[in-house]
């Protein structure tokens, strides 16, 4: 039954998250030999471990390997914005956009998502830099690092 149950979490995850460009502690950065090919890119999103859904992780990101993320991406010269997403106010906007989905999830599976960062740029020509020096460094917590490819939506709509 957990293994139905992770198989469960997962299958959320990837639908929200999406598939691919896996930055686990155990993964490479040669995941994506040219991701820029497809399209621009309004930023970069930043996950952070959640020992539930993501194989790579043994335990939960935590408070401070989190923020660590946010003081090194805080000194690129690019970066506009940083919104953190907590995986409670993930799992909420999931439960509104999918209500059949999380309904289907077997009971107790608990929230597969993680929570992340939302890394606008000023340009986006800063992306490729910023996003593969994000890749390389490997900080501790973080699973998964993403090129966000839509604007992101303003607050309240």
């Amino acid at each position: 039954m957990r293994s139905l149950s992770a198989a469960a979490a997962l299958a959320c995850l990837a639908l929200f998250a999406g598939c691919g460009s896996g930055h686990g502690r155990q993964t490479t950065t040669s995941a994506l030999p040219n991701p820029f090919h497809l399209g621009p890119v309004y930023g970069i999103n930043v996950y952070f471990c959640n020992a539930l859904s993501m194989p790579g992780c043994s335990a939960d990101a935590t408070r401070g390997e989190e923020h660590l993320v946010e003081t090194h991406l805080r000194t690129e010269a690019c970066v506009k914005r940083i919104v953190f997403t907590s995986k409670a106010k993930a799992f909420a906007e999931f439960k509104k956009e999918h209500p059949k989905l999380v309904g289907a999830m077997p009971a107790g599976v608990g929230n597969p998502l993680p929570d992340s960062y939302l890394v606008t740029l000023d340009k986006p020509s800063c992306a490729a830099a910023i996003y593969t020096a994000a890749r390389a460094a490997h900080w501790p917590g973080v699973e998964q690092i993403r090129l966000a490819r839509r604007r992101p939506t303003p607050a309240g709509s």
